[in-house]
């Protein structure tokens, strides 16, 4: 039985596929934000504050966690005088960008929770407008020389 390692990563075949996937994710955060605007909350009180604060924190911690991602780990993948070999660095990046992406989206999905919870639409716009700001921060970037490493 033989194993085979996997092709060589193409640039321009990331590129495609974290494209698509920013776009999906983005897609999706604008659909919750029409569903939010359009159904009412599922519980007519007003959420308890301790709720309100509690997700805030949350959308706040993966916030910054994307921001530590992207401009501390991505940053250091996308110079060109990074001590790893391409392969290794869009494997990486690919990894990278992904949890940022998902961070992002539990970002908006905290701001669904609340307004389901009874919010109104007013205070979960925050958890949308932060999670377009974080894709907007991660928009894919690859190595302009993959030759480099």
């Amino acid at each position: 039985m033989q194993t085979s390692s996997p092709p060589p990563m193409d640039v321009h075949a990331l590129s495609r596929l974290l494209k698509i996937l920013f776009s999906v994710m983005v897609l999706s955060v604008m659909l919750y934000g029409v569903a939010i605007a359009e159904v009412a909350p599922q519980i007519q009180s007003r959420p308890p504050g301790s709720m309100k604060t509690a997700l805030s924190v949350l959308a706040a911690l993966a916030g910054l966690a994307v921001l530590y991602l992207r401009f501390s780990k991505i940053g250091a993948l996308l110079s060109p005088d990074a001590p790893t070999d391409t392969p290794k660095r869009l494997v990486k990046l690919r990894q990278y960008y992904t949890v940022c992406y998902v961070l992002s989206e539990c970002t908006a999905l905290f701001g669904v929770a609340l307004r389901y919870q009874g919010a109104s639409v007013r205070e979960v716009i925050p958890f949308f407008l932060g999670a377009l700001i974080l894709f907007g921060l991660c928009y894919p970037r690859l190595p302009s020389d993959p030759g480099s490493g």
